[in-house]
């Protein structure tokens, strides 16, 4: 498999084919959850925008958190 060259052009050719067609419409989807769900971008910068919620899952290399609303967050 070939790099991608930073000084040539985005193969755009390869989005006559279907799994480039269906990562394009993954990536969008994404992104459009991205901008509706507030929580993921609103505390960025915040360490009181998020919670653990297991942090111990070693055997499945597992670690889960919940982003929080600005909303949410307590009056500090």
């Amino acid at each position: 498999m070939e790099r991608w060259n930073h000084d040539g052009s985005v193969d755009w050719h390869a989005l006559g084919f279907a799994p480039h067609q269906g990562i394009q419409r993954w990536v969008r989807d994404l992104n459009t959850f991205y901008r509706s769900e507030p929580a993921l971008y609103e505390t960025d910068f915040c360490h009181e925008g998020w919670r653990w919620i297991d942090a111990d899952d070693s055997d499945d290399s597992v670690l889960t958190y919940m982003r929080l609303r600005k909303d949410a967050l307590p009056q500090l």
